[in-house]
């Protein structure tokens, strides 16, 4: 094997981003709207979220949140689509199924 079968990995330092995204849920049979910030770094030659800090508009927000896996896996993955969008170049896909989830750029 040869040095030049070997690729040369360039590492760069992580980027501490923030995001807001509002939230659209239903609480009790009455429709409600909430914030959300995540605070996290993120490493683009791991392609890594290392998420720093969390906050919530409010109580019922956190909970509707927090109890719900898939809701969790949808942020992180509505996050990373973002993510890969800014750096390659990518078209976001469109969240139809979840019409509520917005995001907005701090």
């Amino acid at each position: 094997m040869t040095g030049s079968d070997n690729p040369v990995r360039i590492r760069s330092d992580p980027i501490r981003l923030h995001e807001i995204i509002s939230f659209k849920f239903n609480k009790n049979h009455e429709s409600k709207v909430g914030i959300a910030s995540f605070q996290y770094y993120y490493f683009p030659d791991e392609a890594k979220v290392k998420y720093v800090k969390v906050e919530y508009s409010d109580k019922e927000i956190q909970e509707s949140i927090e109890n719900n896996p898939n809701v969790m896996r949808n942020i992180d993955s509505h996050i990373r689509e973002k993510l890969m969008g800014l750096e390659f170049g990518l078209k976001p896909l469109t969240n139809e199924k979840q019409p509520g989830l917005l995001c907005l750029f701090a």
